[in-house]
C-alpha cells in the first residue's frame, strides 16, 4: 500500500510539473525564453518514467534547464551533468570505480555537444565515462 501511494504521489508530482509548463508555455510574458526552454528539454530530454525520475522532472526543468535556457551552452551542459533527473535517466547513477557504465559519457558526446559524427573514438567515451565516474547519486535505502 505504501509503495502504491508513493508511486501515485509521483504521478501527482510529474503532472504538477507537466501542467506548469504547460501554463508557462501559453501565458508566460517571455515566449522566446519559454520556446528556449521547450527546445532544450527536448534536446537534453528525460524520461520521466524511468525509475526515480519522475520525482526530480519538476526540478530539472526549473533549475537546469530553464536557468540556463538564453545562457551559455556550456553552462546549460555542466547544469544537466549536475542534474540528479540526467545522472539516473542516463545510468551515471550506477557509474561507480571498478563498475564503469558509459552510457552517460556517449550520450553527452553523440546526442548533446559533438554529434553521431563527431570525430570521437569508443576510446574517448571510455575515458569520459571515467571522468564522470562517481557523479551520481546517493543510494536510497
Amino acid at each position: 500500500a505504501l509503495r502504491k501511494a508513493w508511486q501515485a504521489r509521483g504521478g501527482q508530482m510529474l503532472t504538477q510539473a507537466r501542467q506548469a509548463q504547460l501554463l508557462r508555455a501559453v501565458y508566460a510574458p517571455e515566449q522566446t525564453r519559454e520556446q528556449l526552454v521547450w527546445f532544450w528539454l527536448n534536446h537534453f530530454s528525460v524520461y520521466a518514467d524511468k525509475g526515480r525520475v519522475k520525482w526530480m522532472a519538476a526540478d530539472y526543468m526549473e533549475n537546469a534547464i530553464r536557468p540556463h535556457a538564453t545562457g551559455k551552452f556550456a553552462d546549460l551542459v555542466m547544469a544537466t551533468l549536475e542534474s540528479p533527473a540526467m545522472l539516473e535517466y542516463l545510468d551515471n547513477a550506477k557509474n561507480a570505480k571498478g563498475k564503469v557504465n558509459e552510457n552517460y559519457a556517449r550520450e553527452l558526446m553523440e546526442l548533446h555537444t559533438l554529434g553521431v559524427h563527431g570525430g570521437y573514438s569508443q576510446q574517448d567515451v571510455q575515458q569520459l565515462a571515467l571522468i564522470l565516474t562517481g557523479a551520481g547519486l546517493v543510494p536510497v535505502k
